[in-house]
């Protein structure tokens, strides 16, 4: 049997959590988490003289934040974001993925027209393992801000060219 002192949690959509507090020093307190289409916000308040004071202030934010945010997927996982060069591989169509969906919070008002993808490669000569991890993607704002980062993989196995193949490709070039 488990009771809760947060009445939010049946009350308010989305919401999933976290803990609620009271002290003679710092009053009624509740850190509040929940989460609507994709995106979630964590609300903290302090300091309250009463337990419907502390509700209402976390719902306000949390309203806040629902009413005038949304959330934008950029890419999916496993889409191709860009292909890339393996220097002295024999694979070709080599693609940068993420292994995780690429997402961003902006206003609801706003576009990503504002927004810059900034791709940083770690080292891009063979030989790579299929899912290696060979870059980052930066989300940046139209302050120049960065507003989240992404892992990047390799989509499939880079090998490298043997002396033949180097020879081979050498010999077609001069022909």
């Amino acid at each position: 049997w488990l009771v809760t002192t947060n009445k939010l949690l049946k009350t308010y959509e989305g919401m999933d959590g976290l803990k609620t507090g009271y002290t003679k020093e710092s009053g009624y307190n509740l850190t509040a988490t929940a989460s609507k289409n994709n995106l979630r916000f964590i609300s903290v308040a302090m300091g309250a003289k009463t337990s419907k004071e502390r509700n209402a202030d976390i719902v306000s934010m949390l309203n806040y934040g629902f009413n005038n945010y949304k959330t934008i997927t950029l890419y999916k996982e496993n889409d191709f974001i860009r292909e890339v060069t393996i220097n002295n591989s024999k694979e070709k169509n080599i693609y940068l993925i993420s292994k995780e969906d690429i997402n961003v919070v902006i206003k609801k008002n706003a576009t990503t027209d504002k927004l810059k993808i900034n791709i940083d490669l770690f080292d891009n000569n063979a030989p790579k393992n299929k899912n290696e991890v060979i870059g980052i993607l930066k989300v940046i704002d139209e302050n120049g801000a960065i507003i989240s980062t992404y892992n990047l993989y390799i989509s499939k196995e880079a090998t490298t060219l043997s002396f033949l193949d180097i020879f081979t490709k050498f010999f077609k070039l001069i022909i």
